[in-house]
């Protein structure tokens, strides 16, 4: 995989699909984070997606520098227009 670390745990994951692209990016929910300003409960959407594994049960989505795990997604495909509202925190789905 990498020498990364790991960031954070996510649930209730959204893999993003942007429409028309190779883009994909996840939207969740915090359980724990590395950073001390992402609590448990808030949302979050990481930037894009390069690698995935599975791992004893979970996922773990890689982006340039950071790692994350998630128990499991919905994938969903979203549009250029709907991702100023998720970067914004309305989950993919609501936002269209």
């Amino acid at each position: 995989m990498s020498d990364l670390a790991f960031k954070g745990e996510l649930e209730k994951v959204r893999v993003c699909h942007i429409q028309n692209s190779d883009i994909v990016f996840l939207f969740g929910y915090v359980v724990e984070h590395q950073s001390k300003q992402y609590e448990r409960g808030d949302w979050f959407a990481s930037s894009f997606i390069v690698n995935v594994t599975v791992t004893d049960d979970y996922y773990i989505f890689q982006t340039n520098n950071s790692l994350y795990k998630v128990n499991g997604y919905v994938p969903v495909i979203v549009t250029d227009e709907s991702i100023d509202n998720i970067r914004s925190g309305i989950p993919p789905g609501d936002s269209d």
